[in-house]
C-alpha cells in the first residue's frame, strides 16, 4: 500500500452523496471511500465490505443497496470513480515529490560530495555546547 499522508475531503461533495442515507449509510459510505483511498480496489464479497464497516454481514447486506450507487466493479471488487480519481492525483503528486527529493538530493551529493553530510553534522554536533547526560 502507498504512504499517502491524507485523504482529501470535500464535505460538500460527500454531503450531496449522503444526502437520503441514514447515518449508518453514511458512516459506511464514509468508511468504504476511505478504505477505498488507501487501499484502492475494494473487495468483492460482501463479507469483506461489511468486516471494513465493522458491521455485520446481515446489517452490511441491509445497508449495501443504499450505496452501491457510489460504486462500480472494477479490478476484481468495487471502486468509487471519484475517490479513485483522487487517489490518482495524489499518488502522481506523491511521485512527483519523491522524484524531486532524490533528484535534489543527488545533485547535492554530487556538488558537495557523499563524505559533506556525515561532515556537517559532526561539525554541527561539534559546535553544541550540551552538558552531559543527568545535569
Amino acid at each position: 500500500m502507498p504512504d499517502l499522508p491524507y485523504m482529501p475531503y470535500y464535505h460538500g461533495e460527500f454531503s450531496r452523496w449522503g444526502a437520503n442515507l441514514s447515518r449508518i449509510q453514511r458512516h459506511m459510505l464514509f468508511d468504504l471511500s476511505v478504505a477505498n483511498f488507501f487501499g484502492g480496489t475494494l473487495p468483492k464479497s460482501p463479507k469483506g465490505l461489511a468486516e471494513i464497516c465493522g458491521m455485520t454481514l446481515a446489517a452490511f447486506r441491509l445497508h449495501w443497496p443504499a450505496i452501491r450507487k457510489h460504486f462500480v466493479p472494477g479490478d476484481g471488487g468495487w471502486q468509487n470513480p471519484r475517490i479513485m480519481e483522487l487517489r490518482e492525483k495524489a499518488l502522481n503528486r506523491k511521485g512527483g515529490q519523491s522524484r524531486g527529493g532524490k533528484i535534489t538530493a543527488e545533485k547535492n551529493r554530487q556538488r558537495n560530495g557523499p563524505e559533506h553530510v556525515g561532515a556537517a553534522l559532526i561539525r554541527w554536533t561539534d559546535q553544541q555546547k550540551m552538558p552531559p547526560h543527568g545535569r
